[in-house]
């Protein structure tokens, strides 16, 4: 049996050799010939992919920047209908300003002062003073009546 399996590993092998006898092998100039057209048509499609890819990039990026240009557009103009003009930087401040000093707190714009002392406050003394001022008003009951609400002495009168 062992006999068997080793002459056909043998025969297997000399069929191989017997068959590489028979392969035509191209001479170096057909692969070199072979080679430099390969090289060449992987270098025509490379080309062609990045120019179709630079059209498309461009267009691309025209078309959406109008289309955002038309929206920033739109929103703007719808914005400026609903809203109206939004506060300038002053009336900004100064409203910030008219708050702070309701809180005991002077603002400048840049930074908090006691009102009392002129001592600067940390961001964690505005924040408690904010917090503390908005629990008095919660505690106190003294809310602001919702538009539309009458007070309780408003509705006596009615």
């Amino acid at each position: 049996m062992a006999n068997k399996k080793s002459n056909k590993i043998v025969n297997y092998f000399k069929e191989v050799k017997g068959e590489m006898k028979k392969v035509v092998w191209p001479s170096f100039k057909q692969v070199k010939n072979n080679t430099l057209i390969v090289i060449a048509c992987v270098l025509f499609v490379g080309i062609f992919i990045w120019v179709a890819d630079l059209v498309f990039d461009v267009s691309l990026g025209r078309i959406i920047k109008s289309t955002q240009q038309e929206t920033e557009t739109a929103e703007t103009t719808d914005d400026s209908q609903t809203q109206g003009e939004q506060m300038s930087e002053e009336e900004t401040l100064q409203l910030m300003q008219s708050y702070y000093s309701q809180i005991g707190i002077d603002y400048d714009g840049t930074t908090f002062k006691d009102s009392q002392t002129g001592e600067e406050l940390s961001e964690e003394e505005v924040e408690a003073r904010i917090e503390a001022s908005s629990s008095e008003q919660d505690t106190s009951g003294e809310s602001a009546p919702a538009e539309g609400e009458s007070t309780e002495g408003e509705a006596d009168k009615e």
